[in-house]
């Protein structure tokens, strides 16, 4: 078995869906908990290439002709489990668009929220105004009775 060098492998784009999916499947089965998801974007500065001088056996700080494009690495993380994805420029919409389907195939959990009418809204504000008022009146009969 490999030391742990403090590195973690990334998952592709596909693979990461599919872990994300079996995590959401967890939480319905087991006790309940939320799954966490974050979106960073790489600084240029960790992609460049770093050019490394074989005579002295030093690294220089010089960066090579290529540079590569944008990235985007995804991290998910459900109680101390966590999995991460790095995508570039030109798999984003793909990925989203998988993302976005497995999103709302497992986001049936939320509360719908209580619709209240338009009349009933303009009914309760009529009654908090005249609550208002009257503890107003009240507020000045008291203040000139004293």
């Amino acid at each position: 078995m490999p030391a742990n060098t403090g590195r973690r492998e990334h998952l592709d784009d596909a693979q990461f869906v599919k872990e994300l999916e079996k995590l959401y499947s967890l939480g319905r089965t087991e006790a309940a908990g939320n799954v966490a998801i974050s979106f960073s974007k790489i600084p240029q500065k960790w992609i460049k290439a770093k050019v490394a001088d074989k005579k002295n056996k030093k690294k220089s700080t010089g960066v090579s002709g290529v540079m590569e494009k944008p990235h985007a690495i995804v991290r998910a993380k459900r109680q101390g489990k966590t999995i991460s994805c790095v995508v570039g420029e030109e798999d984003l919409l793909r990925f989203q668009s998988n993302l976005a389907a497995c999103l709302k195939s497992n986001i049936d959990t939320l509360r719908k929220a209580d619709k209240i009418s338009k009349k009933e809204k303009k009914a309760k504000k009529k009654a908090a105004k005249a609550a208002a008022a009257a503890a107003a009146k009240e507020a000045e009969k008291e203040t000139a009775q004293e």
